[in-house]
């Protein structure tokens, strides 16, 4: 499934970036969240999803900084793929992956394996050579 998340993720990207270009950062992502924001939500209904259940817990304690800080990731995203091409914008914010792995580590205590070590050297060497 992650692999097939990956293509999915690869070609959104690619489409962000073409219609930020045509319609500019702000609109395009306020379509897109409103638009992903919609297809959840018909989903909940056709899950028939308790929604007092879903207000009454304390998740939103979590999920709104989550959801405010996902809106300005990806508006940055939008206004990053207007000042440069596509391929570099999407590599640069790969570091997301190596921001994931340190954050999980300090705060939730993940041990790391050897490989995940490694890897985190090899996105940011990957990093180091695209800004060249």
């Amino acid at each position: 499934p992650a692999l097939v998340g990956a293509l999915g993720t690869a070609i959104y990207f690619i489409f962000v970036g073409v219609l930020a270009r045509q319609v500019g950062w702000f609109i395009n992502t306020l379509v897109i969240r409103i638009g992903i924001s919609a297809v959840l939500f018909i989903v909940l209904i056709f899950r028939k999803t308790d929604f007092k259940k879903l207000f009454s817990n304390n998740i939103w304690k979590i999920l709104i900084p989550a959801a405010l800080l996902d809106v300005i990731g990806f508006s940055l995203f939008n206004a990053s793929v207007l000042q440069s091409k596509i391929s570099y914008a999407t590599v640069i914010i790969s570091a997301q992956s190596f921001i994931i792995v340190l954050l999980s580590w300090w705060f939730l205590k993940e041990k790391l394996k050897i490989y995940q070590i490694v890897g985190l050297f090899a996105v940011v060497l990957g990093l180091f050579i695209l800004s060249l």
